[in-house]
């Protein structure tokens, strides 16, 4: 597992959504997805909230 991946995870990061093609984006966007699941990080609901 990437560090990028680690983070996002955790809920540490986010991915962006650009046309770029990335070889882990299949990766990035499960881990993703696993965070907001999990309502980690970034994807808390009280931080949701002040945002």
């Amino acid at each position: 597992m990437s560090f990028q991946e680690e983070l996002l995870k955790n809920g540490l990061a986010r991915t962006r959504d650009f046309s770029v093609e990335c070889p882990n984006q299949l990766a990035f966007e499960q881990a993703q997805k696993i965070a907001k699941a999990s309502k980690l990080g970034i994807w808390n609901q009280s931080n949701l909230e002040r945002h």
